[in-house]
């Protein structure tokens, strides 16, 4: 076992990540290349959704703010944020695929935009619940700030206050949040879908988990028993 183990241990040095035990004839290397490109794209919408979205209705609850437009959307962003990703996946799959009928609930067709739009709206959704009730936060600090309100005695249109003078200083808190995973799991995917996420799901739920874990015990007894 432990010189199984150390071959495992070379092989990994030199990029070697050995045989799938999910799939057959196929190699963890080959399956990474399969599901790197379909998790860089199916990350960069969700992220470009998930900011477009939470920092439009962000500033508009802070420039309404104690209205319906801020207590609406701040509602949906609570839910966003209390409902996780793996409940919302599923939610989404019932009422647009199964009751709907309008967009598939699996299966993978590349270039097809139908099959990405359930995983980057379950993946992008809690991501701009938070960057809404962030810029609504931010946005209401700056709009109090002298140099707005000496924008407003100049008299300079509300769109240039707004985009121009108060947007700038709200997007330097949210740099460090709006860097979401690329790399990410949506279960709105399915299991024929080729990304990472759902490869690595598919495994947790096989007997190549148990494989896994036992050889992960195993080696562990042979460098820690007396």
């Amino acid at each position: 076992m432990w010189r199984q183990y150390g071959r495992y241990l070379g092989d990994l040095a030199h990029g070697d990540l050995g045989p799938s035990f999910q799939y057959r004839d196929t190699s963890v290397n080959e399956l990474i290349r399969q599901g790197l490109p379909v998790d860089a794209l199916i990350g960069s919408l969700a992220m470009t959704f998930a900011i477009v979205l939470g920092g439009f209705f962000g500033i508009i609850a802070a420039v309404r703010r104690g209205s319906a437009w801020d207590h609406i959307p701040m509602f949906f962003a609570a839910l966003g944020i209390a409902v996780p990703v793996f409940v919302i996946g599923p939610l989404l799959i019932l009422l647009f695929a199964i009751q709907l009928h309008w967009l598939p609930a699996g299966d993978w067709e590349p270039g097809a935009v139908r099959f990405l739009i359930l995983p980057v709206i379950s993946l992008g959704f809690p991501y701009a619940a938070y960057i809404a009730r962030m810029t609504r936060s931010e946005m209401i600090d700056v709009l109090g700030s002298p140099f707005i309100r000496t924008a407003w005695a100049k008299g300079l249109p509300k769109r240039t206050i707004l985009l121009r003078h108060a947007l700038r200083p709200v997007l330097t808190p949210l740099v460090s949040f709006l860097v979401l995973p690329l790399l990410a799991s949506s279960p709105a995917r399915s299991s024929s879908n080729p990304s990472l996420g759902c490869r690595v799901s598919a495994a947790t739920l096989s007997p190549a988990r148990l494989i896994v874990i036992t050889r992960s015990w195993s080696a562990s007894r042979c460098f820690t028993a007396p």
